[in-house]
């Protein structure tokens, strides 16, 4: 099996397995906003306990703007995840160096680095606003889902947009040399 080929196939089930588990996330969540009241949870809370591995001590109006922070960061995570697909595919049956792979993996870039903001703002917005005690909250490294990581695998993709457009224009010269 191609690497391309594989790596279009994982897409596709991680896809299909991320769209399932936060469709099921949203739905409770809505089914529990539109009914607080209903014993359905059994008295318990389905806001979070933890934002970003990090413990929340109330459960009030701050943690459920928060909660839709994070619903908002999965959302965009799907998007990239579609984005980045279509990106494979192009990869795949294309010539290479033309101007939608360019341009996908400049969005693709920025999209990254959006994410990567919006995934940290719940946890920038608890450790200095609502922690009695913000020596709790660290900022450190925990792997591919690490705020630098993310943001450097942005910067990455917009310079590879930039190396992408570079090299179709050499391409473009090259065949009107020939």
């Amino acid at each position: 099996m191609k690497p391309l080929s594989l790596l279009k196939y994982s897409l596709n089930v991680f896809l299909i397995l991320l769209l399932a588990i936060n469709l099921l996330k949203l739905l409770i969540v809505l089914f529990y906003f539109f009914n607080p009241d209903h014993d359905f949870f059994g008295g318990f809370s389905i806001l979070p306990d933890e934002i970003n591995n990090q413990p929340i001590t109330k459960n009030n109006n701050w943690t459920t703007t928060l909660f839709g922070i994070d619903i908002i960061s999965s959302i965009l995570f799907i998007y990239l995840i579609l984005k980045f697909k279509n990106l494979v595919s192009l990869l795949n049956t294309t010539d290479l160096f033309n101007f939608q792979q360019q341009k996908l993996f400049k969005n693709i870039g920025i999209l990254l680095i959006i994410y990567a903001g919006i995934k940290w703002i719940p946890l920038f917005i608890y450790k200095n606003f609502l922690e009695s005690s913000p020596r709790t909250v660290t900022y450190d490294f925990d792997g591919t889902g690490s705020f630098w990581f993310v943001l450097i695998l942005g910067l990455l993709f917009t310079y590879i947009s930039y190396a992408f457009k570079e090299a179709r224009f050499h391409r473009e010269e090259n065949e009107l040399t020939v």
